[in-house]
């Protein structure tokens, strides 16, 4: 405020102040850190290509998606069942898949303008906005832009410290997208190695995590590792899937493994299957249906050879059927205990067509394995369905170029792509967890949206890596109670180390993951001492206006008492000579007249001072100075110690009475602190295990010189007393008061 203005405004009864208002901007970001932190049992399946080369012949053959992105349901296998096994054995050749090269149009990113927010009390919301990812041509390759993956970007997360499983027909080993990406490779002993003489493996590959080389396209997790599994050449593989997971078993940077491929339902299956309530689909077949899986595939087998926390993604399948293909539908199989088999961590992609917003292939109904009158499995094929676009999808052929391929063999790399982006970020983060974030977040706001249809949705990038829930600071690690984000602490100084920490706070979501704030808006050196202790009477202590009431004497004793605010002051007053005065007090007051604290920084609950002052008396003129130690008491939060306060302050004062007026005018420097401390614990990072790591920091209090003057005038007419005072401080501060009192 500018000190020239008025000081004397007249009212009734009015006292007001000015304060300068402060305002910022609030946002946070995500804690990136790059180390693995899986666990997984080793296992050693070393014999596999040899004692099991060729057994391929006698398992259950099943083909990349069940129809290789035609969207057809053609049956290719012999419904007779020949031979004396129950199990009905089928054979499928992978089609010649649909190749086409497309340069879709480039979409844009919105730029949105960030909110400022008053710095007093701040909650923290996931609206705060991140730099907007530049989109170039290799994004846009029908699935990177639509899953919002920039938003990712922009926050640095590209999948780097992860690796990614493709268990698929190999990879193009001279194709610039894949060359040194290939950290891993297994193989049960095809020929030819690694090289893929297919297509689809290196299709799914470059999808997940393709090379960003401002050549063709780039994959979702562009910066992420990749593990090859060959584990098919012509369409067939499960048998060696199983064998690809336990190998994975001791490669604990693998987080997620991919496979598009599905097992193709024969006929008399698919006649067994009844749709006896929406989303619930059941079998009375005699070998396939109740609790059985089709081919009686055994899902323990499958729980066996996963890793302990390894994600897995599976196509849902290209059949055009209102639920998904083996082995997707293993995502939900229970123990006897009701509990997953696969733990929750196997996730069902289904194939969203983004030009016609319709599903192209299996949908995410649910088989029931135990129908009474309503189905009583504890979970639903859509618990664990998301969507991802997987037509037209450009990527990496085995030639060398770059091509179009459709089916949700296109749509499970890319999920696959998307945990890896999580794991980046959150490297601790179980794979159940991982993948609730993921589904939990996936965009709902689709035509038509129906959960047994859709499951979860669309994945959505920018959200998964967004808080989920409120953000909060917790003082007692990662996983403890976490406070919300609001309150301030004013009136202090910081060093460059302390507000550098200050603005990288670790602060976690409702999921315990750690994020990136910046609590600087919340910190303020503004003085805090209020401008109604300006207004000074001769002798009176300092401390002693910090209760707000009138001063009350009998003899040498003072006594100020603030029932209201509960506040108190005590004083001994004695004069050393004629002109010399001396007063000792103690007072104690709910609220700290040096710094205000609350919220996430703690509490204060009240604030006791001793002073010692001096006044000496000149005619009219008089002279005061004293000095104070102050305590501070309060609760914990950020701020975990205040050391005792210890300030000063001097005032020069004119007292001039004439007939029935009385005018005191003064100029002083407000109390000034000369020694103080405050220490905070702040939660600066996370490592690899997700332990929360604290570092100390000191400030001070605000030590600024503030001068100020003032002036007190008080008339007396008969049954009337008027009285009007004004301060102004060299911060530009002012405040003025006036009275006016009738007695009858």
């Amino acid at each position: 405020m500018n000190a020239q203005k008025p000081l004397l405004v007249i009212a009734l009864a009015v006292s007001m102040s000015a304060i300068s208002m402060h305002a910022s901007s609030f946002e946070y970001e995500p804690h990136e850190t790059f180390v693995s932190s899986n666990i997984y049992n080793f296992s050693n399946w070393s014999n596999w290509g040899k004692s099991n080369k060729g057994k391929a012949d006698k398992e259950t053959f099943t083909d990349f998606d069940g129809n290789n992105g035609h969207g057809n349901d053609e049956d290719r296998c012999d419904s007779s069942n020949p031979g004396k096994s129950p199990i009905h054995q089928c054979v499928v050749i992978i089609d010649e898949l649909i190749e086409e090269e497309v340069t879709p149009p480039i979409t844009t990113v919105p730029i949105v303008e960030e909110e400022i927010v008053d710095t007093t009390t701040i909650d923290l919301t996931t609206d705060e906005i991140f730099p907007v990812y530049e989109i170039t041509l290799e994004s846009d390759n029908g699935v990177v832009l639509e899953v919002n993956t920039p938003a990712a970007y922009a926050r640095g997360l590209t999948g780097k410290g992860s690796t990614i499983m493709i268990m698929d027909t190999g990879f193009d080993t001279d194709h610039v997208d894949l060359v040194g990406k290939v950290k891993y490779s297994w193989t049960p002993g095809y020929d030819g190695g690694m090289e893929d003489t297919h297509g689809h493996g290196t299709h799914v590959a470059s999808i997940a995590a393709g090379r960003r080389n401002d050549l063709g396209t780039h994959g979702v997790a562009y910066d992420a590792d990749l593990a090859i599994a060959r584990i098919s050449d012509t369409g067939r593989g499960m048998y060696y899937a199983l064998g690809a997971l336990d190998w994975a078993k001791d490669k604990d940077d693998i987080v997620v493994a991919n496979l598009s491929s599905n097992t193709n339902y024969s006929n008399d299956y698919l006649a067994s299957v009844q749709n006896p309530e929406t989303g619930i689909y059941t079998s009375d077949h005699i070998y396939y249906g109740g609790a059985n899986y089709y081919n009686l595939e055994d899902v323990r087998k499958w729980q066996e050879a996963m890793p302990s926390e390894l994600v897995l993604t599976v196509s849902a399948g290209n059949s055009n059927l209102g639920y998904v293909q083996n082995p997707a539908t293993f995502a939900t199989a229970e123990d006897a205990d009701g509990n997953l088999l696969l733990g929750g961590r196997m996730v069902a992609v289904g194939n969203y067509n983004m030009d016609t917003q319709q599903i192209e292939g299996a949908k995410a109904g649910h088989v029931c394995k135990d129908y009474t009158t309503q189905c009583n499995d504890n979970y639903r094929t859509s618990d664990f369905y998301i969507l991802a676009p997987g037509t037209s999808i450009k990527a990496a052929k085995n030639d060398g170029d770059w091509g179009t391929m459709s089916g949700t063999s296109m749509a499970a790399p890319a999920v696959a792509g998307g945990f890896a982006i999580l794991h980046q970020l959150w490297p601790y983060m179980k794979g159940e967890n991982l993948v609730k974030v993921m589904l939990i977040t996936a965009n709902k706001d689709l035509p038509n949206y129906d959960l047994n249809t859709h499951g979860q949705g669309l994945m959505n990038l920018d959200k998964a890596t967004q808080p989920i829930g409120d953000l909060g600071i917790s003082t007692t690690g990662r996983t403890g109670n976490a406070n919300p984000i609001t309150g301030s602490i004013v009136g202090i100084d910081m060093g460059p180390s302390a507000v550098n920490a200050v603005s990288n706070i670790t602060a976690v979501d409702s999921y315990d993951r750690d994020f990136k704030v910046n609590l600087t808006p919340l910190v303020s050196d503004k003085n805090t001492m209020s401008m109604k202790y300006l207004s000074h009477q001769k002798t009176r202590a300092w401390s002693s206006k910090f209760t707000d009431a009138k001063e009350y004497k009998t003899g040498n004793f003072i006594v100020s008492l603030n029932e209201q605010s509960q506040s108190l002051a005590l004083g001994y007053s004695y004069d050393l000579k004629d002109n010399l005065k001396t007063n000792i007090t103690y007072s104690k007051i709910k609220e700290s007249p040096w710094t205000t604290i609350s919220g996430i920084w703690g509490n204060i609950k009240d604030t006791k001072s001793i002073e010692l002052n001096t006044t000496y008396t000149m005619g009219d003129y008089w002279l005061q100075g004293g000095a104070m130690i102050s305590s501070t008491n309060f609760e914990k939060g950020l701020v975990t110690n205040i050391n005792d306060i210890k300030s000063y302050y001097a005032i020069l004062g004119y007292n001039r009475e004439i007939q029935n007026n009385k005018i005191t005018t003064y100029l002083g420097l407000q109390p000034k602190v000369y020694s103080s401390g405050i220490d905070f614990t702040l939660p600066a990072t996370t490592d690899a295990s997700g332990t929360m790591i604290y570092s100390q920091y000191s400030a001070e209090i605000s030590s600024k010189t503030i001068a100020y003057i003032g002036a007190d005038y008080l008339a007396s007419f008969d049954n009337t007393n008027f009285s009007i005072s004004g301060q102004v401080n060299t911060l530009g501060n002012y405040r003025t008061t006036v009275n006016y009192k009738i007695k009858f």
